[in-house]
């Protein structure tokens, strides 16, 4: 069946989208701020027009059919594409903006910068809400597709972040360096880490990636040294908790270990190796290069980042 587009409706396109995310009807209509009965109605209305059941009842909702899966990506960024046209052509005043801004990051931003971007939203922008996700292995694809806007993560360093990637543009935040961080009465280190203390102890590794290998490993790989890791975890928040309470030191961003040693008692203290210094990059899709509102939000975090790293020195 030949499908005629200019009798299709962009609110059933937008309905169909809902409903892709959601899989559920009571909850794409809660969604759309409709009844499950319209909401029905609607998905009724879709199967007419495209001549495909595109859900079939599946345990807790609905699955998709081929037909409504070979939609949902194509759907998403024309949704997107139209929803950037439209915020394009009007102002936006941030102090009554009303917009969810989708940020995937690495977790040491949420100790470092995102506080003080949450206090500044709440005095400029106090009806944007902000949703923080893990930088995953799908993250750019997210970012390409609509369901991201922004990814704070490393960058240009081999194994660490991301490379340049088509249609991504990026700018620089800042850099960071490393930092070791011991329990403030640690019995084996004193006013400073020699090599061979740092190589004796036991070392705790944030691999927020999943790796077994951390950059200070590939560093002392080059020298034929290692180091002992006792213990891997995914992430920083808890790090610096885990370190105050045991014997072993952590090497992490510089940013963490000062913030981590205001709030629970650790000794910052400089690594006994060289280690390179860390590029954090803001990410962003070309396609909402010009958006107003997009815009406002680079410039928002990137001053934030500025203005935290400052109040560090």
């Amino acid at each position: 069946m030949e499908l005629d587009t200019s009798r299709l409706d962009l609110n059933l396109l937008a309905a169909l989208d809902v409903l892709l995310r959601e899989r559920n009807v009571t909850r794409a209509a809660k969604k759309l701020g409709i009844t499950q009965s319209a909401m029905s109605h609607k998905l009724k209305r879709l199967r007419e027009e495209l001549g495909d059941p595109l859900f079939v009842t599946a345990p807790g909702g609905l699955a998709p059919t081929a037909r409504a899966e070979s939609l949902e990506e194509p759907l998403r960024r024309a949704l997107q594409d139209v929803a950037a046209a439209v915020r394009a052509s009007a102002p936006f005043e941030p102090s009554t903006a009303e917009r969810e801004v989708r940020v995937a990051c690495v977790d040491a931003i949420e100790l470092t910068l995102l506080p003080e971007i949450l206090a500044r939203l709440a005095r400029e922008a106090p009806k944007v809400r902000l949703s923080i996700r893990r930088r995953g292995p799908r993250s750019m694809e997210e970012l390409a597709s609509g369901e991201l806007d922004l990814i704070v993560a490393p960058g240009g360093v081999p194994g660490v972040g991301y490379d340049e990637l088509p249609g991504v543009q990026r700018r620089l935040l800042g850099a960071d360096g490393f930092a070791c961080v011991v329990r403030a009465d640690h019995p084996l280190v004193r006013k400073r880490l020699t090599l061979s203390r740092f190589l004796e102890l036991d070392h705790l590794l944030v691999t927020p990636g999943g790796t077994s290998l951390g950059v200070v490993d590939q560093v002392l790989a080059k020298d034929g040294l290692s180091r002992r890791v006792a213990v891997t975890i995914p992430s920083f928040v808890s790090a610096p908790l885990l370190v105050a309470r045991t014997d072993l030191v952590l090497t992490c961003p510089t940013s963490v270990a000062e913030v981590a040693s205001r709030v629970v008692p650790l000794r910052v203290l400089t690594p006994p190796i060289a280690l390179p210094t860390i590029p954090l990059f803001l990410f962003w899709h070309v396609r909402v290069q010009h958006d107003p509102a997009h815009r406002w939000i680079r410039e928002f975090v990137l001053s934030t980042f500025v203005a935290t790293a400052a109040a560090m020195r």
